[in-house]
Formats: C-alpha cells, structure tokens, sequence
C-alpha cells in the first residue's frame, strides 16, 4: 500500500495500544515544528526506544483460553497468585516476554510493580506518566492513580484504557504503566 501511495510512511512503533498512541502524538508534535517527513522519522525511531512500557496481569486464564500458555502453567499461577510482568522488547520489533513474578493481592502487587519498574531506569521524563487498564474497578484505579501521584517523579498521571487486543489476550485487570526516558 505505500508503495501505491507516496504520502504514506510505514513505521514499526514496536509497541501497544498506549505506547504507539505516545509515538503518534510526538509525530504530530514534530510536524507542528515545521520537521519534514524525512527528519520525523529517525526521531521516531529513537523515542520509541526510550518508551518502557510493560503490564501484569491478574490470571492467565485468557493467555491459556488463547493458547499462549498451558492450562496447566494458567492453573499453577493461579493457585499461586502469581501476577506476571510482560515487558515489550524495543531492540526485537516488539516482542513481548515474561518478566519478574509479583505474588499477592491485585492492587499490592501492582504497587510493588510501579516501584520495580521505577528503579529500572536513570533520566525518567518526569511530565508525564500513562497508566493503561483492562476493566480494573473505579476504586482500585483510584487508589493506583494516587499510589503513582505519591512518587513524585510525575507532573500529570494519565489513566488510558486497553486496546481490544490486550483485552481480549489478557483478560480484566491487566494493567500497566508506559513512561519515556531522555536515553
């Protein structure tokens, strides 16, 4: 298709919902600037690479139902209240992988992640922080939100909701944070 049309650019965000949507809002930002087409486009590439995001989730029955793990795996971690981490690989066209384990409570393990994924990684963009959900309460929303606002690391916390794809993949209460690094 862009091959029959010159004024379309391919570009492979290597990311999700929230992530490609930061990625789609800094190319408008970059054009707004006066950048050509040509420029935006290495600049994409080097800021979708400074994008961490990564999610848990509460049960791998949907990743089971959807035969991306073992009943028996989805059983286990379940029995257990693991909360697995999914990180999504930047340097492999966005791959996505299993991280750290949480076990416990949906909200608690969820609070440990945060400040796990924090102590990640040196020059965070203190602006803004993108806290992405699939079909969490209002009240555990809530208390997140404030648990991120606590950290004072961010200007603006942004609630977004899950893409259908991550939905549908991860089932209800899969949740994560996306924020962007100066390198």
């Amino acid at each position: 298709l862009s091959k029959q049309i010159p004024e379309l650019h391919p570009f492979d965000s290597r990311n999700l919902s929230t992530g490609t949507g930061l990625i789609a809002i800094k190319a408008v930002e970059l054009a707004k600037e006066g950048k050509k087409v040509e420029e935006i486009l290495p600049l994409l590439e080097d800021y979708s690479a400074r994008i961490h995001g990564s999610f848990i989730l509460d049960r791998l029955n949907f990743l089971a139902a959807g035969g991306r793990c073992s009943s028996l795996v989805a059983l286990g971690a379940n029995l257990l209240k693991l909360k697995p981490c999914i990180e999504i690989s930047y340097d492999d066209h966005g791959t996505m992988t299993v991280g750290k384990k949480f076990r416990g409570k949906y909200v608690a393990t969820f609070k440990e992640y945060i400040d796990y994924k924090l102590s990640l990684f040196e020059g965070i963009i203190p602006d803004k922080v993108y806290f992405t959900h699939a079909g969490l309460k209002d009240e555990d929303v809530s208390e997140i939100i404030e648990y991120i606002k606590e950290k004072n690391i961010f200007s603006e916390v942004f609630v977004c909701t899950a893409c259908c794809t991550i939905s549908s993949h991860c089932g209800p209460y899969t949740a994560g944070i996306f924020f962007i690094t100066e390198k």
